[in-house]
């Protein structure tokens, strides 16, 4: 009610009608001993206890303008009845009470006409406040019975919320049920044109001015039963301005209370209403306007629901009463009544506005927290992985304030309540016939565990579903005949909120998180082996296992065994959608098993920093490819999406401890050899990710600026530089000491940020790289861009196992540089490692192999050396059968390199060839990088049917078994 509004209510009392009102104002504020004179009719005097001793006070009650042209008038008659007054009962202090203004000009008037009296004015705005304060009924209406109704109808509102029944609820939480964010409400409707389906936006008070019946539908937890009740607080609030003769009495019934009046409709509503009206219904009808706010009947059975609809339908035509009815299932409702007229409407799932406001209105003080775990639900992508709704944000933010973690850390404790909700555990009484919480979950863990075996996940149709579960239950013991189990699996579809029926047809879930769940549940419940765990790790790349793995480890939190097998299977991801899906994975499962050891869960951020790099090295090879996504990428702005990547999947309160183990690990490796650039980069990364606004580890970024060579690497500083300017958390100091480090190299800073990839790549300033066990050194660039890219289209776009560089840092080149690498690496590498140095079928490739690594032993295959208790091979390139004529004898007369792997037309047609003197032996003598960059635009494996020989040699070297 505006204040206009209430000033003029003040303003419009009879006097008799503001007495009234005045007396009711004093008690409420603890006055005894309230007195009024017939005599002096506008005097009320009222004792009040202030400490040890009671005051007596004189109110002087008047509704006159007290200003304005009635000022003198009024000035000399209430001055004459105070001084009056006062001599006859000796009291000479007063509190002057209007409801009107009182002007300046008056109160020093009356003040000088009343000398010796001591007097306090209190005009309609002083009333006002007081009537705020103590009698805020006032400003309803006057119908006292009415008042009392919809006063006790605000109250037991909020007790009747299913979340207040779950084990996580604790009266801290009673916050939850104040909040109210109106949902986006849509008329649905037929264009009368095109007979199209149509949706109208609209807003509850004008749903509200609608005359007509409504059926409102929405999704489980969508927030019908808070908007209902709303909605009837609405009618409430509209009886205060009203001034149509009949208010608004809304009657809210939920499922619960038709329960406890065996489904009684009529009856239900009677209750309601007799503990404050004295008339029938009938009666009520013709003085009140009754609106009925019928909540889900969706538990109910079909023979009850049409029962109660009919009832429905028959009362409210007899009376003349509305009702508003919410549902999940619209369709469902209609097809049980056909006499209905309401009109349909639709509540949409939250968007991100809405979500926004819901998160500050449950941390209203703490702006930091609610920006905190709306972070936490962008950055863990959970508004796609959960289906937002009033009832899932208040489980996740109740659950976020309770174990200070965020989400997926709890998606599992935030399932099992929803399915309590959703299955009516919370408010469906047991004298519902054959719903059994327990049973209906077995029956959704089985239907669940088998879509996720099914391809494509693809659901049953309701007559395969039903045949499905006869058949289980055939031989199982069950309090439910065939008749009975047939009923509950179509209740089950059709009411719990958690299935549907697609088209009419086929039994899915409403959410893909649903099946998860379930499945998940399944699982751990019922199929909890080793033979079944390996299925959940054998498709951790796909998204719904994956899911449905994430479910699993959070039901138990601690599963170590699980977690070593899912680091195994990420470690074998070689493919472009495995590498994300391995780091995305890993991320939410780790989180998830916030309670399993903390070294293993380092391990795991390991594995995924690992794996994040294998993506990196392949969006490099994309770019230096130009392929289409990637073509004007540079270095750094992928080296940025790398790190983002990992950033947005680890930025979690329950990852902090492992990622500061990762970090103190890469730290020292790095401080051990500063030019280890690999674990400065690694090192950065989680440093960079400590430092987030949520995990707010700053010193771990301080300390590798502080402690190590980083900013003497231009690469690793710029990417520093770039990060820390892109965070919330400024860290203007470091911001400024990485600068000064930058300037120091323009030249090479400049190149770094300006240089395409064609130029960056395999540069030696590209020298971060996933740690394989297996490197390849060959002669040059363009063998490196040949080589891997010939096994990745062989592969199917599989990364090779083995990294492959070729010497940048000697002072000759070729296969002599290859042998230098080769002798070098006896020194330096480690049992588990292999060095391979691939050189030409050439010449000078020839001189070098036999040559130049004097240590090195041949093997059986004489195209392979080896030295000495160390896995570090030569290779001779190994010509293909079809053009075996290009070996010779004679070393001088070999021409055979990487790009006569190559058909001679392709050669002839994207490069050139020349005469070698020998018969049928010819030379490429083209550019090399250009043609390498022809290349690697090439995905038909027969172009590359030569290289399988080398890769095969290589394979020998390593152990490695691969079909190509």
């Amino acid at each position: 009610m505006t204040e206009q509004i209430k000033i003029a209510r003040l303003e419009s009392l009879e006097f008799e009608d503001f007495k009234g009102l005045f007396l009711e104002i004093l008690e409420r504020i603890g006055y005894q001993k309230i007195t009024t004179s017939s005599v002096q009719n506008h005097f009320v005097s009222a004792t009040i206890k202030s400490g040890l001793k009671s005051n007596k006070d004189i109110f002087y009650l008047a509704t006159d303008t007290l200003s304005g042209t009635n000022e003198s008038k009024n000035v000399e008659t209430i001055s004459k009845e105070l001084m009056d007054y006062s001599r006859e009962n000796n009291c000479y202090s007063f509190f002057l009470v209007s409801t009107n203004y009182i002007s300046t000009g008056f109160k020093k008037k009356v003040a000088f006409k009343s000398e010796g009296l001591a007097l306090d004015f209190k005009d309609r705005d002083s009333l006002i406040r007081l009537i705020e304060e103590h009698h805020t009924d006032f400003w309803k209406h006057d119908d006292r019975l009415l008042i009392n109704y919809e006063n006790n109808f605000t109250e037991s509102l909020e007790e009747d919320a299913d979340l207040k029944k779950l084990k996580i609820f604790d009266e801290k939480y009673d916050k939850v049920l104040k909040i109210f964010i109106e949902p986006r409400i849509y008329s649905i409707g037929e264009d009368t044109e095109s007979n199209k389906p149509t949706r109208r936006k609209i807003n509850m008070s004008a749903l509200c001015e609608e005359h007509e019946s409504k059926i409102i539908a929405g999704d489980a937890g969508a927030g019908k039963s808070t908007l209902l009740k709303r909605i009837g607080q609405h009618y409430i609030e509209s009886n205060r301005q009203s001034s149509s003769s009949k208010k608004n009495v809304p009657i809210y019934v939920s499922a619960l209370d038709l329960i406890e009046n065996e489904y009684d409709l009529q009856l239900t509503i009677e209750q309601h209403l007799k503990a404050f009206f004295d008339d029938s219904l009938e009666e009520l009808a013709k003085v009140y306007r009754l609106v009925l706010l019928l909540d889900s009947i969706d538990e109910f059975s079909n023979d009850i629901q049409k029962s109660v609809l009919n009832k429905l339908e028959e009362i409210t035509n007899t009376h003349d009463i509305r009702y508003i009815l919410g549902t999940r299932n619209s369709e469902q409702i209609l097809a049980n009544t056909d006499k209905s007229e309401a009109k349909a409407y639709q509540i949409d799932k939250f968007n991100q506005d809405q979500i926004r406001k819901y998160v500050e209105n449950f941390f209203p003080q703490n702006t930091s927290r609610a920006e905190s775990l709306l972070d936490a639900l962008r950055d863990n992508r959970i508004l796609e992985r959960l289906p937002i709704t009033p009832l899932t944000l208040s489980l996740v933010s109740i659950l976020y304030e309770e174990r200070n973690f965020e989400i997926p850390a709890t998606i599992a404790d935030i399932y099992d309540n929803f399915n309590h909700l959703l299955l009516g555990k919370a408010t469906v009484s047991s004298r519902i016939e054959f719903i059994d919480i327990s049973f209906a979950q077995r029956i959704l863990s089985l239907y669940a565990f088998e879509l996720l075996h099914r391809d494509s996940h693809t659901p049953m149709t309701i007559d395969e579903f039903i045949v499905h579960f006869e058949k289980y239950f055939r031989n199982k013991s069950s309090n439910l005949g065939t008749d009975q189990l047939r009923k509950f699996l179509n209740h089950l579809t059709h009411n719990s909120g958690i299935l549907e029926l697609k088209d009419g047809k086929f039994v899915q879930f409403k959410h893909n998180s649903f099946l998860e769940y379930y499945a998940a549940q399944e699982y751990f419940k019922h199929e909890r082996n080793d033979d079944r765990e390996d299925e959940l790790v054998e498709n951790f790349f796909d998204p719904i296992w994956q899911n449905t793995s994430i479910f699993y480890g959070g039901m138990s939190r601690d599963m170590p065994g699980f977690l070593k097998k899912i680091i195994d299977k990420v470690q074998s991801a070689n493919m472009f959608p495995q590498y994300f899906a391995s780091v995305n994975g890993l991320g939410y499962l780790l989180q998830a098993l916030y309670q399993t050891d903390n070294q293993l869960r380092r391990d795991g951020i390991k594995q995924a920093i690992e794996t994040n790099l294998e993506a990196f090295e392949l969006f490099k090879k994309l770019a230096h490819d130009e392929q289409v996504l990637f073509k004007n990428h540079k270095l750094p702005i992928l080296s940025l999406i790398n790190l983002t990547f990992f950033y947005e999947n680890f930025n979690s309160i329950a990852l902090k401890h492992p990622l500061e183990m990762c970090f103190n690990d890469y730290l020292s490796a790095y401080q051990a050899d500063k030019l280890d650039v690999n674990s400065g980069y690694r090192a950065l990364k989680v440093a960079l990710t400590l430092n987030s606004p949520r995990l707010a580890a700053i010193e771990h970024l301080e300390k590798l600026i502080d402690e190590t060579e980083i900013t003497t690497n231009p690469y690793l500083s710029l990417i520093a530089h770039f990060a820390i300017s892109l965070n919330e958390n400024s860290n203007d100091e470091l911001k400024k000491e990485l600068k000064k480090s930058l300037s120091k190299n323009p030249k090479i800073v400049n190149k770094i940020q300006g240089a395409s990839l064609s130029k960056m790549r395999f540069s030696p300033l590209d020298n971060i790289h996933p740690r394989r066990s297996v490197k390849l050194i060959v002669e040059g660039k363009t063998d490196v861009q040949i080589i891997e890219h010939a096994f990745m289209v062989l592969r199917n776009g599989e990364r090779p196992y083995w990294n492959i560089d070729y010497p940048k840092h000697t002072e000759s080149g070729g296969a002599r540089a290859v042998g230098d690498v080769l002798n070098a690496s006896i020194s330096t590498i480690n049992s588990t490692e292999y060095v391979i140095g691939i050189f030409d079928n050439d010449a000078e490739g020839q001189q070098m192999f036999n040559g130049h690594v004097k240590a090195f032993e041949v093997q059986e295959d004489c195209r392979i050396k080896k030295a000495q208790e160390f896995n570090v091979y030569g290779l001779k390139l190994p010509i293909p059968q079809r053009i075996a004529h290009y070996y010779n004898v004679k070393q001088s007369l070999n021409f055979f390199e990487i790009e006569n792997y190559f058909s001679e037309e392709f050669l002839k047609e994207n490069g050139k060839l020349k005469e070698t003197g020998i018969p049928n032996v010819l030379e490429f003598s083209g550019s090399k990088s250009s043609f390498a960059n022809k290349v690697t635009r090439i995905t038909e494996k027969e172009v590359f049917r030569d290289f399988i020989d080398l890769f095969k040699l290589i394979d020998s070297i390593t152990g490695e078994e691969i079909d190509y």
